[in-house]
This record gives C-alpha cells, sequence and structure tokens, in this order.
C-alpha cells in the first residue's frame, strides 16, 4: 500500500465485493483510502484506468488524488483518469 492506513481503512481498501462508500469527518484518511483503492484495483488489474471513477466533495482531494496518482503510475493530467469534483 503506498499510503498508511488504519486497520478500518485497509477493510474498506481490500474489499471488493461489494460498492464502496466512504464517509467520515474531515481530516480522516478518506482520500488515502479511495487512493489506495483506486491503486489497488489497479495493480491487481481488477479494473483500467478508464473503468473507475472516483468522486470527491472537494477540489483539494481531487488535486490530491490526482498527484498520487502521477506519484505512483506517472499518469499524465491527459490520461484517462477520472476524479468527478461534487461541489453542494
Amino acid at each position: 500500500m503506498k499510503y498508511p492506513l488504519n486497520e478500518q481503512q485497509a477493510k474498506a481498501v481490500a474489499e471488493f465485493d461489494t460498492d464502496l462508500l466512504v464517509t467520515a469527518g474531515a481530516g480522516t484518511g478518506k482520500t488515502s483510502v479511495l487512493t489506495n483503492k483506486y491503486l489497488r484495483l489497479l495493480e491487481e488489474r481488477r479494473a483500467n484506468v478508464g473503468e473507475i471513477v472516483a468522486i470527491t466533495f472537494t477540489k483539494k482531494a481531487a488535486a490530491e488524488m490526482r498527484g498520487r496518482m502521477f506519484d505512483s503510475f506517472g499518469f499524465a493530467i491527459g490520461s484517462p483518469l477520472t476524479i468527478v469534483i461534487v461541489l453542494g
């Protein structure tokens, strides 16, 4: 795993039998969970980049996720990496 997780977060990343909804307060590691999940899907070849959509609610989290993806796999900004920001 690229980014450290606690026990509950690690369970969420390892779970592939159901869809994943991560809800928690600010600063609790939601972005780390989503990033690790994304990376694990790719590393284990369970999905291709274009088959995954990560949804976040802040521009900061989206930028952090993009940065981590780039650091881990060298994705260029033009890659079909889909991170959706939902603004309320």
